[in-house]
């Protein structure tokens, strides 16, 4: 133990007595004389005094006890030594008393004597021996744990003792703060906890340590949407995160403009919670306003002519099988109850003006206009418009009325038949069916109408059902459907040497790609064929028969030519193989893009565009580099998983690259523009864009109102550079020629930090909010229950909901403190501005802010992480600010 090793290592005590002896010495003293005006005499004299000095006691070192004592601990009464009594042996012989060589008692270090009394000067271990007796000192190490005045972060009072006392246990520690109480949960870990004791220990000064989970305290106000209650959330912080401020929750409340706030009891209220255990507060009433009262009833005047009897059963029966309209789930045609023509922008019906009711007011004690009379309860369906008091028709057809718990229900239901036509291609290889579904009570769409339509054409050969099918199913579906190949003849096969067969699709390309509502996207193609290393690209067939006649739709015979040769020519990054059954297969010999052209195929690793990106050629998204002769026109984008070249411009498009990003004419943005590179930015000019690079953005000549961020270098070639407006961030910062412009024009230059890590802590920071209003919400559902007297299984799953959200509130609120931690590491850098900075710029890094105010000529900017301060210096002299 620690008491064995600390006196096992203490050396045996120096002990002093204090030894008085007399001493003769000469002294002069001065006689007067015998007559009273004479002088006086100087005489030397002998005088004896006593003198008191140090002498050692040498000591037999053998400790016979020890105890552990307190400072000021009375150890014991010192009782003066007595000579004894003679005693006799049985033969009446005088026993002598025996003399000790030493028989007195002597205290060492660290004991006061006090008349008879010996006690303790500090705290350690009492050694006695056998006419002697010490201490040495030996304090433990104290600690205690305390709660913050708000309770949410607990506290660790620790005072380092002696180097070999016992460090206090972490489990100890954690179990004296579960007591008293605060949850286990926020507590550091063990191994944490004895890292923190063991470091302070160390340094031998007392602390007051944190030893609870970091989280910043956060609160707002949040206004129902309806304006009627206003509610307060706070949380508390905790360990070494911001702590909550009474003060600033006070100005809130205060500024929040709300009305008929009770400030006596808020107050109170925030300071009981702000005193209490809980972490959280959420969902504490503010105030609340009164809503308004509505006026009397109104009534409705019909217009329509309603029929009821035999044709309106006619109309329901009409709709035996019909699904079309949303309305069917509420408004079945069971429940209509009469039926009426109607035209196009037919007055329906008239409902009364609303009369007034009683305003209400507000949380801000705004008045609350009185809601509208009540009118009958009128719900509208598909094609009825209601504007203000009446409702009038969209278009001709029926009008439903039924009436269903108190409700009534108007539909208009269009009458339309559906269409089918059927056209041939010129060479009759194609038949081409476009379809109209039909509406309401109208004729619809079959397979029997469809085929009646197709034998009408002449069509009898090579009919696609699935391709009916298809076009059928989106008819119905609403889609317009035209020109759609329901029938294909056979091509006539020509007698050759051998037959191309691509096993790849070279005609997946389309003009138009159909999107999943039905809508057509006229910019992304997918006219790119890409294919694998070691894909298998195409073969060649030897001929084995003769030639074979073809048949177009109408069954007509196409005859095929007797003689014809087919030799592929092979191009770069393919290769050929003979096969035994004598097929030649031609295979990609690398990743990329298959080209085939005048009877040559070959694979490119980059995809190369001549022209522009425009309607011509569509979005671009390829696997490797990509090429671009022209520019790329607005609204089109370019995704490439390496390169991207541009010859021209970029207008308002996306640019997005694996690789590295080269624009030669530069970017105009229009405010739309995105660029975003996981390397490097290269181009002439930037206007009004946005640019994302994870390495360095070189240009030419300017950035003009432009979002650049950038976690590498800005530089410009040239002696041109200028930037003007907008917001800039280098992690590594830039060099330019000038900042600003003349007139003031705003301009924001960051540097130093890591930005990518900034966009995590945005996406945080609203992740975080989405958890805080879904609280208020469960707050608020949980309210309603309580009030409503609804089952305890529902209160009990918002509360658990509500406990889960707490919970992943603090595990955000931890990764943000830590993403926040790692946002302020300083990366070295510097903004050199070799001309002139223009008033209106702002320089800033790591939230220090330096603004022109004056221009200025030739500055370095640099952010000083010994003071946190921006440096600014003259390029000339090296003068600082």
């Amino acid at each position: 133990n620690a008491k064995a090793a600390i006196l096992a290592d203490e050396p045996a005590p120096e002990i002093q007595k204090e030894v008085r002896e007399k001493v003769k010495r000469q002294k002069e003293v001065e006689k007067k004389g015998k007559l009273s005006f004479g002088a006086p005499k100087t005489e030397t004299v002998t005088v004896t005094e006593t003198v008191t000095r140090k002498e050692r006691v040498y000591i037999d070192p053998t400790v016979l006890r020890s105890y552990y004592v307190e400072t000021n601990r009375v150890l014991g009464d010192f009782t003066s030594r007595e000579n004894g009594i003679p005693g006799k042996d049985i033969f009446g012989r005088t026993i002598p008393i025996r003399q000790l060589a030493d028989a007195g008692f002597y205290e060492g270090p660290n004991i006061q004597r006090s008349g008879d009394k010996l006690a303790a000067s500090v705290s350690g271990f009492l050694r006695i021996g056998r006419n002697w007796a010490d201490i040495v000192p030996f304090e433990p190490h104290n600690w205690e744990v305390e709660l913050s005045r708000d309770q949410a972060t607990c506290y660790l009072n620790l005072t380092p003792g002696h180097p070999g006392a016992p460090v206090p246990a972490a489990a100890a520690v954690r179990a004296a703060a579960v007591g008293l109480p605060y949850p286990d949960e926020s507590l550091n870990t063990p191994d944490e906890l004895y890292v923190l004791i063991r470091g302070q220990i160390e340094t031998g000064e007392h602390a007051r340590l944190p030893i609870t989970l970091s989280r910043d305290a956060s609160f707002d106000i949040v206004v129902a949407e309806d304006k009627l209650a206003a509610y307060l959330n706070i949380h508390k912080g905790k360990g070494r995160g911001k702590h909550l401020s009474l003060k600033e929750v006070g100005a809130a409340i205060k500024g929040s403009k709300l009305a008929g706030l009770n400030f006596k009891q808020i107050s109170s209220d925030i300071t009981t919670f702000f005193e209490g255990p809980d972490f959280d507060m959420t969902s504490y009433v503010l105030c609340e306003g009164t809503p308004s009262t509505a006026g009397p009833e109104r009534t409705v005047e019909f217009a329509a002519q309603f029929a009821g009897g035999e044709k309106t059963r006619n109309a329901i029966a009409a709709l035996e099988g019909l699904d079309d309209y949303e309305s069917f789930t509420v408004f079945p045609a069971g429940a209509i109850t009469k039926t009426a023509p109607v035209e196009a922008e037919q007055l329906i019906c008239t409902i009364d003006p609303a009369a007034p009711g009683e305003p209400g007011r507000d949380v801000y004690g705004a008045p609350i206009p009185a809601e509208p009379a009540s009118a009958p309860a009128i719900e509208v369906h598909e094609n009825l418009v209601e504007k203000e008091t009446i409702i009038a028709t969209a278009i001709a057809g029926i009008l439903d009325y039924g009436e269903i718990d108190g409700v009534i229900h108007l539909r208009v239901r269009p009458h339309r038949d559906a269409t089918i036509a059927v056209e041939l291609s010129d060479d009759r290889m194609q038949a081409l069916l476009s379809l109209s579904e039909g509406a309401g009570t109208g004729t619809r769409l079959s397979r029997e109408t469809v085929d009646t339509a197709l034998e009408r054409a002449g069509v009898v050969y090579g009919i696609l059902d699935d391709s009916i099918a298809t076009a059928m199913e989106a008819a119905k579906a609403g889609t317009e459907v035209s020109g759609i190949a329901v029938a294909e003849g056979t091509a006539s096969v020509d007698q050759s040497e051998n037959q191309l067969e691509f096993l790849v699709d070279l005609d997946g390309g389309t003009g138009v790609r159909i999107r999943k509502d039905g809508s057509a996207d006229y910019r992304t193609r997918n006219a790119i064929v890409n294919v694998d290393e070691g894909q298998e690209i195409c073969r060649i067939l030897p001929s084995q028969q003769e030639a074979i006649d073809g048949k177009d739709v109408t069954g007509r015979a196409i005859s095929a030519k007797a003689d014809s040769g087919n030799e592929l020519e092979l191009g770069e990054n393919v290769s050929r193989e003979e096969r035994d059954d004598g097929s030649v297969v031609i295979t990609a010999t690398t990743n990329g893009e298959v080209v085939y052209a005048q009877n040559r195929v070959s694979v490119q690793t980059a995809h190369i565009i001549k022209g522009d990106v425009d309607m011509k050629v569509g979005n671009i998204k390829f696997p490797g580099s990509v090429t671009i002769g022209g520019s790329v026109r607005s609204g089109f984008y370019v995704v490439s998983g390496g390169d991207v070249k541009i010859a021209g411009g970029v207008e308002a498009a996306l640019i997005s690259s694996d690789g590295d990003i080269f624009i030669q004419q530069g970017v105009k943005g229009a405010g739309k523009a995105v660029l975003r590179s996981k390397r490097n930015i290269m181009s002439s000019f930037v206007e009004l864009a946005t640019l994302l690079s994870v390495g360095d953005v070189t240009l030419k000549s300017s950035i003009v109102r432009s979002r650049i961020k950038c976690n590498g270098r800005i530089s410009f070639q040239g002696d041109k550079g200028r930037i003007v407006g907008g917001q800039i961030r280098a992690r590594n910062g830039l060099e330019v020629l000038s900042v600003g412009t003349p007139r003031g024009a705003k301009t924001h230059v960051s540097f130093g930090q890591d930005y990518l890590i900034a966009d995590l802590i945005e996406k945080e920071e609203k992740e975080i909010e989405k958890v805080k209003r879904r609280i208020t919400e469960v707050d608020l559902s949980m309210r309603k229950l309580e009030k409503e007297g609804s089952s305890s299984d529902d209160l009990q799953r918002f509360r658990k909901e509500k406990v889960q959200l707490l919970k992943l509130m603090e595990k955000r609120g931890l990764r943000l403190f830590t993403l926040r931690e790692r946002f302020e590491q300083h990366f070295p850098s510097k903004v050199v501005v070799t001309g002139e900075v223009h008033a209106g710029t702002v320089f800033e890094s790591h939230g220090r802010t330096y603004e022109i105010t004056r221009p200025r000529k030739a500055i370095a900017v640099e952010f000083n992480s010994e003071t946190g301060n921006i440096d600014v210096n003259d390029l000339k002299n090296g003068s600082e600010e």
